[in-house]
């Protein structure tokens, strides 16, 4: 009766137990990455689009700018959320962001990241114009 783990015994009487379902294996994809990619891929576009048409230089500026603000803001409110202190120096003091983003990268990572993503496209677009 050891040998099979299948056969249990229950008030003398041998029983066939079910066997234990497996738990279906998902693919744990991050979403903020796959929001990243899109963004990367589609700024990417608007900027190889600018060549035929300078007009898609505009919208790949305000874009980058967009993202670049919303990244600024979510590290605003990771640091608020850390600190009263944090959150206002970060608001406040020119360059404490960035000691701050290093000082708590795990942390302040995806919010730095996003904002970098922003700002990269918006001087990439702006040295496009020129």
């Amino acid at each position: 009766m050891d040998a099979d783990p299948q056969l249990t015994m229950f008030a003398g009487v041998l029983m066939l137990s079910a066997r234990p379902q497996r738990k279906a294996r998902r693919l744990s994809i991050d979403p903020y990455w796959v929001a990243m990619g899109v963004i990367w891929f589609s700024l990417g576009g608007l900027w190889i689009a600018s060549i035929w048409d300078p007009r898609a230089v505009v919208v790949a500026h305000i874009l980058g700018s967009t993202i670049g603000i919303a990244g600024s803001i979510w590290l605003i409110v990771v640091a608020f959320t850390d600190d009263p202190t944090e959150g206002t120096l970060c608001l406040l003091v020119p360059c404490y962001s960035l000691f701050y983003v290093i000082k708590n990268f795990d942390e302040t990572q995806r919010a730095f990241l996003l904002q970098a993503t922003g700002w990269m496209m918006t001087a990439a677009s702006a040295l496009r114009e020129y």
